[in-house]
């Protein structure tokens, strides 16, 4: 995947997107009807995908009334003079209790600048919802946790969720995975852990996975976003596309080695199996 430069907005003059949001904003396709920029801050993503039109409907959902307010008061003005095609909605609520079963259409649930184990809160909460509604739905979930990657993978899994597209950025000397992943209603169905039946074994990687170097090689775009069983350490951010990916994606892998060793030196058995899972990586060029 090419990572462009820093996007401005149009509803944000003079402020540009950083690496992370914009790599999440490339994410995103037009196939959706609903999106929903959760946990949305000041709106800076939610406004660029009304800049270019990304969904007839964006939502911006946060829990500070005096955030929403703000969002809810640039997108008024600017409205005032110059017409937005998309139709904006600002909700002050949880994520979690977002209710979507009176919504037509694909929805998207960009979740981005909170914890693994938060996000995984506001996604099984999510899923149950839909679980429990009068219509099959399909939805994609786009997330990018600060911390806990590990911890918010096995949830996926466990919850039915599939691997669309995943891939690692930096920003400001930080590196973050953004993942996207699907879930359709029918999977509610399945016991948790079924999804591991897919992989037998940890940490699957691109390089593993494959039988040779041609596999990779002549992957198609649209194989890459076909739908896999997540792997709870990651796979296609292992297999760089360019140098400057590979080093990314060595300095990522190595910090994730020292931090769960450390972890490790204290009896913890769970960050001795993440570990173990971390040290099985075999990065894998594309290129």
């Amino acid at each position: 995947m090419s990572l462009s430069k820093n996007t401005e907005t149009k509803l944000n003059t003079g402020k540009k997107l950083g690496n992370r949001l914009s790599t999440i904003d490339q994410f995103i396709l037009s196939e959706y009807t609903h999106i929903w920029d959760c946990c949305c801050d000041h709106g800076l993503l939610g406004m660029r995908l009304l800049d270019r039109k990304a969904a007839p409907h964006i939502h911006f959902v946060d829990v500070s009334q005096a955030l929403i307010e703000q969002v809810k008061h640039k997108l008024q003005t600017h409205q005032a003079t110059s017409p937005i095609e998309s139709k904006w909605y600002a909700h002050c609520l949880d994520a979690a209790t977002i209710d979507i079963s009176a919504l037509n259409g694909k929805h998207l649930f960009v979740i981005a600048g909170v914890g693994g184990d938060l996000t995984s809160d506001i996604v099984s909460a999510l899923i149950r919802g839909i679980d429990g509604g009068p219509s099959k739905l399909e939805v994609d979930f786009l997330l990018c946790p600060i911390r806990h990657h590990y911890t918010l993978r096995r949830a996926l899994r466990r919850l039915g969720c599939n691997l669309k597209r995943e891939v690692l950025v930096e920003e400001n000397r930080r590196i973050y995975e953004v993942v996207l992943v699907s879930y359709q209603a029918e999977n509610g169905s399945r016991k948790d852990g079924d999804n591991d039946k897919a992989l037998d074994f940890e940490g699957a990687t691109c390089a593993s996975a494959a039988r040779d170097n041609d596999l990779l090689d002549n992957r198609t775009a649209q194989e890459s976003d076909s739908l896999r069983p997540i792997s709870e350490t990651g796979e296609d951010i292992w297999c760089p596309v360019d140098m400057r990916q590979k080093e990314i994606a060595c300095r990522y892998l190595h910090s994730l080695i020292q931090h769960y060793a450390r972890m490790a030196e204290s009896g913890s058995e769970d960050a001795l199996q993440k570990l173990k899972a971390y040290q099985g990586i075999a990065i894998h060029e594309r290129y």
